[in-house]
């Protein structure tokens, strides 16, 4: 549990250090996401890091059918990741709901629940700061 949670914050801090663009726009100084742009990016990145740290025994999914994030020893433990800035709580994925008994990915997994908190664009005037 401690390296799944260190990978998911290398994740977070790995956002923060990349680049965009021919200017190298940074997201926290010049970007600045939704929370859904955020929860996009660490949903991307957590599976590739699992997999770069665990080469021989993590793998992002690659099916609709699998979990984000696939133990390959042991499917059992593969991970579905849910991310959200909200301050009461993680929501599922709905189509879980309306899918019924004809869920396309497997039940039975782990869920890494990231909840981060929003972050907003600093004031346009800079006299204001």
């Amino acid at each position: 549990m401690e390296r799944i949670t260190g990978i998911a914050l290398a994740s977070w801090e790995d956002i923060f250090h990349s680049r965009i663009g021919e200017k190298s726009y940074r997201i926290g100084l010049e970007i600045w996401p939704e929370p859904q742009i955020m929860g996009f990016l660490l949903h991307e990145l957590i599976p590739l890091n699992l997999a770069a740290a665990y080469p021989n025994r993590w793998r992002r999914g690659r099916a609709a059918t699998e979990c984000d994030a696939v133990h390959i020893p042991n499917d059992d433990y593969s991970l579905e990741i849910k991310t959200s800035s909200s301050t009461r709580g993680i929501f599922g994925n709905r189509s879980y709901a309306h899918a019924g008994d004809s869920a396309s990915k497997r039940r039975g997994s782990f869920f890494l629940v990231v909840n981060f908190g929003k972050f907003s664009a600093p004031p346009k005037d800079p006299k204001s700061i």
